[in-house]
């Protein structure tokens, strides 16, 4: 597994948000293109999957199940929370291939502190957007709410990248 982590702290009286909810689809475009493995992508760029080539701070895996370039420093995963003033309400946003990587299983986990020492599977549905360039944001809405963070007004959120290379 491959991971990139997040803090947050809740503003103080922010009220919690209802989660949005897009399960469509990616539009067909009518072209096919060969599907990319981990394995087809690995013999064009150089390194294991937990060598991190360019020095970025992304492995070469998330480098992958991002589409991020692994020889390029300023090709970084496009990964971010995002703080709503008006709700309070925080997000966990990011950028990936429009359908995703068939062979990479996407997933968020938290903890409420840096002293805790098990993460949590955040069981929330991300909404997905298309960015008409071939990739798409996949937004995980409110994570502060989950129940993870149940009295707490900080946390850790973590994106995970998990080869699947058999596809089961």
């Amino acid at each position: 597994d491959l991971t990139v982590d997040f803090g947050f702290v809740v503003p103080a009286g922010a009220p919690l948000a209802q989660r949005e909810r897009n399960l469509a689809p990616a539009p067909a475009t009518g072209e096919t293109t060969p599907a990319v493995t981990f394995a087809t992508w690995q013999a064009a760029h150089s390194g294991a999957p937990g060598d991190d080539t360019d020095s970025d701070g992304a492995a070469n895996l998330l480098e992958y199940a991002v589409d991020s370039l692994p020889e390029n420093g300023t090709s970084q995963p496009s990964l971010r929370l995002a703080a709503d003033p008006a709700t309070g309400r925080i997000d966990a946003l990011f950028t990936r291939p429009s359908g995703g990587r068939a062979d990479i299983r996407y997933g968020l986990v938290a903890k409420a502190g840096l002293r805790d020492t098990a993460w949590t599977t955040l069981a929330i549905t991300p909404s997905v957007t298309q960015n008409n360039d071939g990739s798409e944001t996949v937004r995980y809405a409110d994570v502060a709410s989950a129940s993870a963070f149940a009295g707490s007004q900080a946390g850790l959120v973590r994106l995970e990248a998990r080869l699947d290379a058999n596809l089961d």
